[in-house]
């Protein structure tokens, strides 16, 4: 396509034209949301695509296996990791495997998207209660007898702890079919600093119940606790 030199009644010299064109198509190219995150997986690797380039990457996944013994064992890895510079990461999955009854969250700790996935087949349970953030921002309470959770707070990354109802990790210490899990019991994934002592919009509070493998998933708001 040939572009003039003369656009309406303004003459541009063609470096400064063409410095001008660069500028808006890089303006554009930036306005272009990424591309959703997918993952594809085989018995060893989760594969991921549609990432920032050379970011980093926090990757959990929850899964349970009933082997011939029919005692049933859980399992779960969470780290952060790095993509390539085309937006891509493979991720090994940790014995024991976590197949078709697993769970998984991808977060792109650049971008801030995140993405809840399975293998094929698999279908991810979520909770039909969300959990409720109290309004001072500093627990997060279960309608289960015990959580296991990931607080991820972009560009930082990410902080796990569990709780068990009545026990010290639960913040009534009541016995009373529900946990609520406090900040403090936080403990960093990979190179995330120590933990926060309050939650603050955009942070994700992503928990799991084991034996129902069913999740939840709530993003905390501009507000605050209106999350719940």
């Amino acid at each position: 396509m040939r572009i003039s030199k003369t656009i309406g009644t303004h003459t541009f010299a063609l470096p400064k034209f063409a410095a001008l064109v660069s500028a808006l198509l890089c303006c554009f190219a930036a306005a272009v949301p990424a591309a959703a995150i997918t993952a594809s997986f085989t018995s060893k690797t989760v594969s991921i695509s549609g990432l920032s380039a050379s970011a980093r990457i926090f990757v959990c996944g929850y899964g349970s296996k009933t082997p011939p013994s029919g005692i049933e064992s859980w399992s779960r890895q969470a780290g952060i990791v790095k993509s390539t510079a085309g937006g891509t990461a493979d991720v090994s999955i940790e014995a024991p495997p976590l197949d078709l009854d697993s769970i998984w969250l991808i977060v792109d700790l650049t971008s801030g998207a995140y993405v809840v996935t399975a293998p094929p087949g698999g279908h991810p349970r979520q909770m039909t209660v969300s959990p409720v953030i109290a309004t001072d921002m500093r627990g997060v309470a279960f309608l289960r007898p015990e959580i296991d959770a990931m607080i991820v707070r972009s560009p930082l990354g990410a902080w796990n702890a569990n709780a068990g109802d009545g026990r010290t990790s639960d913040v009534d210490r009541r016995n009373d079919g529900r946990v609520t899990l406090g900040l403090g019991t936080l403990t960093p994934i990979g190179d995330t600093p120590h933990g926060p002592d309050v939650l603050v919009p955009g942070d994700l509070v992503f928990a799991v119940y084991q034996p129902w493998m069913e999740y939840t998933l709530v993003q905390i708001p501009a507000g605050g606790s209106g999350a719940h």
